[in-house]
């Protein structure tokens, strides 16, 4: 990951690689059939390592504030996108095939894992997990991207916050809007 880092994606051959581990070009096909191979290893390793870090952070559920922490990982997410550079578009977007997937860690089943436990911690209000996840990630990566490509930082986070905080909160039924009352009542 040091050589991509370094000279770029772009900019980074086989055997820039091999040169740097000091092994043969063969030896690198013989665990990486194609480029691609290597771009999804990569960003398995670096989810991998946000993961382990990830869930580290919350290992006592009990005693975590999901407010706060929700704060606090909207920051993480964005200064883990930024330090990335353009490793995070090699490695998660630029590849010409589908990577394989990889539900037990991707980006999206962290976000369900932390919105269900502070759902059930009491904090958040109930939500489709899953499909708030999926959007979750997509407001927070977007607005990484955005920032990347210079947008004020401090305004960025504040929107990004207010959304997450506005759709979390609980809600009594006097504040849900009218058809979300009529449905719940149909429930």
């Amino acid at each position: 990951m040091r050589v991509l880092r370094v000279r770029g994606p772009a900019n980074c051959r086989v055997e820039d690689i091999t040169t740097e581990a000091g092994t043969a070009k063969g030896n690198f096909y013989r665990y990486f059939p194609t480029w691609n191979d290597l771009l999804w290893e990569v960003r398995d390793h670096l989810l991998q390592s946000y993961g382990e870090q990830f869930f580290f952070r919350y290992r006592d559920c009990a005693s975590v504030d999901w407010w706060a922490a929700l704060d606090q990982e909207v920051d993480r997410f964005v200064e883990f996108r930024l330090e990335l550079g353009s490793l995070h578009d090699v490695a998660f977007h630029d590849s010409s095939e589908a990577a394989p997937a990889l539900k037990h860690r991707s980006a999206s089943s962290m976000v369900a894992w932390f919105l269900s436990q502070g759902i059930a911690a009491g904090s958040f209000a109930e939500v489709d997990v899953e499909s708030t996840a999926s959007l979750v990630f997509h407001l927070l990566h977007a607005a990484a991207d955005e920032i990347a490509l210079g947008s004020d930082r401090g305004k960025m986070r504040q929107a990004v916050l207010s959304l997450l905080h506005g759709a979390l909160e609980q809600r009594s039924d006097s504040r849900l809007s009218k058809s979300d009352r009529n449905n719940k009542a149909g429930q």
